[in-house]
């Protein structure tokens, strides 16, 4: 149109003409045209397709894929992409994953959609802060230098599917196809079924898992000093847990500890909060909570809690537990552990006291038979001392309750005072 009016040709001239150019130019876009559809075809596969069906559940993902997609074309775009396969991004995509850890990552996607689309107004809150932890440590560390400790436990399992989450969003934001790395301290005095359910998870998820000793300080110092930038290490800590203390959400190791970051994304988390959600988004967990336990320690230091024993002797699953507080009390306390001291060792363990409670026990105090003046006295003396007392129970003359708060405030406390309201009696 542009040539037959300047240059004043014959019609039938023209369309030869206009047929040659354009024949022309084919043959030399062809090629450019063919290697982009090369390049392509080494990346797409490779790359999890929009609306794939995650391991037979039925559900189709509705995370962004094409925005991963097409920031490895932008680049081609651009002007990076010069050697296909040999392309940063390509090499990230298909060298350093399988389709099986691929599949994983777009489960993880799904599942981080599902919680930031969760509108129970119980988890909602809870879930935003501890997504909002962990996208900042990962900004902050990156995947390489952010573990996260697992041992099989509730609170271990809450936090390891936040993580998974939390990464899958920092992949796909950044492009990469990372899997969450695992701490997981085995200790021989371990439940069995706890070594099984880590298995499990692992395998079915395809975690980057580290198998450590049980001396957890000489395995961080270790894991610590392989890396040359500093570490972070997400935790399943909670408020109320016997070495929580003031911690935040971020908390520098301890000073006796290799120099690390702690992660505490479940700080805030009450007891029910953590089984709120595993039952809403039907995480798997321990068998053993399903039999009695509460809390999960080693072989030797825990039981089942006794406020979920039923007449016929048989126990509520964990998440029937209706006090709270009550977490703990089929956990022995490193206090209480019935290893004969001497008075000097005693005598030391009570002067390092910092943290104490107070256990007054009798059916006259609660029905306002007695004036109780036991702990009134002991809360100004304690104070003189400068020892902070975190609790004061009132309990009835019931065994199973005595030996149920005895056990919690022993977890959370350095030191438990116990007293009658009218001195010892013939029943104690």
């Amino acid at each position: 149109g542009v040539l037959t009016p300047s240059l004043k040709l014959p019609l039938r001239t023209s369309i030869v003409l206009m047929v040659a150019i354009r024949t022309l130019l084919t043959l030399v876009c062809l090629p450019v045209v063919a290697l982009h559809a090369f390049q392509l075809s080494t990346i797409l596969p490779n790359i999890p397709v929009v609306g794939k069906s995650v391991r037979g559940s039925g559900k189709m993902s509705s995370v962004p894929q094409k925005k991963m997609i097409a920031t490895v074309l932008q680049r081609d775009v651009d002007g990076d992409f010069e050697r296909g396969r040999d392309h940063p991004s390509a090499s990230v995509l298909m060298a350093k994953r399988p389709n099986e850890a691929q599949d994983c990552c777009l489960q993880d996607l799904e599942f981080y959609e599902r919680l930031v689309a969760c509108d129970d107004p119980q988890l909602k809150p809870h879930i935003k802060c501890s997504l909002e932890v962990l996208a900042d440590a990962l900004r902050l560390y990156g995947t390489e230098r952010c573990v996260a400790s697992y041992n099989g436990g509730k609170d271990a399992d809450v936090v390891l599917h936040l993580t998974r989450a939390a990464v899958a969003k920092h992949c796909h934001d950044i492009s990469c196809a990372d899997r969450p790395k695992l701490a997981y301290f085995e200790d021989p005095r371990d439940f069995e079924e706890v070594g099984k359910h880590v298995k499990t998870v692992v395998d079915e998820f395809s975690f980057d898992m580290r198998v450590c000793g049980a001396n957890v300080k000489d395995e961080l110092t270790t894991i610590v000093n392989e890396t040359p930038q500093q570490m972070a290490f997400v935790l399943g800590t909670r408020k109320g847990d016997p070495n929580c203390g003031s911690q935040g959400a971020f908390a520098p190791s301890s000073s006796y500890m290799p120099k690390f970051m702690r992660v505490n994304p479940i700080l805030d988390w009450s007891f029910g909060t953590v089984w709120r959600f595993l039952r809403e988004f039907e995480i798997p967990y321990c068998s053993l909570y399903d039999e009695g336990y509460t809390s999960l320690g080693r072989v030797d230091n825990t039981a089942k809690n006794p406020l979920l024993r039923r007449e016929d002797g048989s126990y509520g699953p964990a998440y029937s537990l209706k006090d709270f507080s009550m977490e703990r009390a089929g956990r022995e306390s490193k206090a209480s552990k019935g290893v004969a001291r001497t008075m000097e060792e005693t005598r030391a363990m009570v002067a390092g006291a910092r943290e104490v409670s107070l256990l007054v026990v009798g059916d006259e105090v609660l029905q306002g038979k007695v004036a109780e003046e036991n702990s009134k006295h002991a809360l100004s003396a304690l104070r003189r001392h400068g020892v902070e007392v975190r609790h004061v129970s009132l309990v009835r003359d019931d065994v199973a309750e005595i030996e149920a708060e005895l056990r919690s405030l022993a977890a959370k406390s350095d030191l438990v005072f116990t007293s009658g309201g009218v001195g010892p009696t013939h029943d104690d």
